[in-house]
């Protein structure tokens, strides 16, 4: 069974995925490379189960302005301090380098004024300068904008809220078949691609939202997933981690919405797994993990490509595989690769503890209070 108001299985899933997000932009070149090569994929996981989520803690209560109010405010509260955070670290780290005079710094390309106002904003998701900054925030952009759209949508449309997902899923739909072809047949330029991101990942997330209608629905008549089919789902499951963009993107939601649905009624042996202490905890930190790994995989990248300096060694390998790391060979690799895993899990513990948890009891007292 599941504490109230809790999903465990779905929380250790969002963990593991985090965990394959850091591995992928980490691209060691060992032998456990092969399970994050195709480790980007988590995010469509997290949009489809952040609508699920959603909805499920929101959907019945957003009927007022002051509901809506009072839900930004929570989500907020549970997006952007630690945004805020990581942001002004990376700040601080730009102006130490522009001072020094350390080849990067400037305030330029990435790091620029610019799009540093865009993710104070926390619009960047919107913009080409989606991947500035603290690169993985862009999909934090659309998630909190995301989440305040549906909450106005089911206050202004009410109980017609189902039907005006499932259109806005249609016209989603069709704007991700569109981009498929689009980008298969020309490079559309950046803005098209920026929307035709966007449209996909908006898509996920409303999938998500159908999806707590149908959980209910199957619970309400007592449905229970057979254990046959939560091993099933769970092979489905990791189809794209193994495969990669040789899935369709449209594909992808799918997959992870099966996912979603069977693992959200937390039962069977490998719900039992999940519920552990550890794939709980990772689960717990999983915000944390996602969004200050960044500063872990390029200091690990800098130590291995300055140690390589350091002994007459190349410690990329640009030629075969882009930025993959070789120095010492496959077994250091895996080595690097788990120490900065360890380093990332331990320092989203810190942040959880010291940003993410009193920051979201701070709003969430403010929100009771409207």
């Amino acid at each position: 069974m599941r504490a109230a108001d809790r999903f465990q299985s779905l929380d250790a899933v969002r963990g593991v995925c985090a965990l394959m997000v850091v591995g992928f932009h980490l691209n060691a070149g060992g032998h456990l490379q092969r399970l994050f090569a195709n480790g980007y994929v988590g995010v469509d996981f997290f949009f489809v189960l952040s609508g699920f989520i959603i909805a499920s803690a929101y959907g019945r209560k957003v009927s007022t302005l002051r509901a809506v109010a009072a839900a930004c405010v929570k989500r907020f509260g549970r997006l952007y301090p630690l945004h805020a955070g990581a942001l002004g670290a990376w700040l601080v780290f730009e102006i130490v380098a522009t001072v020094v005079g350390a080849p990067g710094g400037g305030f330029h390309d990435k790091f620029s004024l610019e799009s540093l106002g865009e993710n104070i904003l926390l619009v960047q998701g919107f913009t080409t300068q989606q991947e500035s900054w603290n690169y993985t925030a862009w999909s934090i952009s659309l998630e909190l904008w995301l989440n305040v759209a549906y909450f106005l949508l089911v206050m202004a449309v009410g109980r017609f809220a189902a039907a005006m997902e499932c259109l806005i899923a249609a016209a989603l739909t069709a704007v991700g078949v569109w981009g498929a072809a689009t980008l298969a047949d020309s490079d559309p330029g950046p803005e098209p691609t920026v929307l035709i991101s966007v449209a996909h990942y908006a898509l996920g997330f409303f999938a998500g939202t159908l999806l707590f209608r149908a959980h209910g629905a199957l619970q309400g008549r007592g449905w229970r997933p057979p254990v046959w089919l939560t091993f099933a789902v769970l092979g489905v499951g990791l189809a794209p981690f193994l495969l990669g963009d040789r899935i369709p993107d449209l594909g992808m939601i799918p997959i992870f919405s099966a996912v979603v649905l069977v693992f959200a009624f937390d039962v069977g042996p490998v719900a039992r797994v999940l519920a552990g202490r550890g794939w709980q905890w990772i689960g717990t930190v999983s915000y944390s993990i996602y969004l200050i790994h960044p500063f872990f995989t390029i200091m690990t990248a800098q130590a291995i490509e300055g140690l390589g300096r350091a002994l007459g060694q190349p410690a990329v390998r640009h030629e075969e595989t882009g930025d993959l790391f070789i120095l010492g060979g496959p077994w250091a690799m895996d080595l690097a690769l788990l120490a900065c895993l360890a380093m990332v899990v331990g320092a989203a513990s810190l942040t959880f503890r010291l940003i993410e948890d009193p920051a979201r009891r701070f709003f969430n007292g403010l929100a009771r209070r409207i």
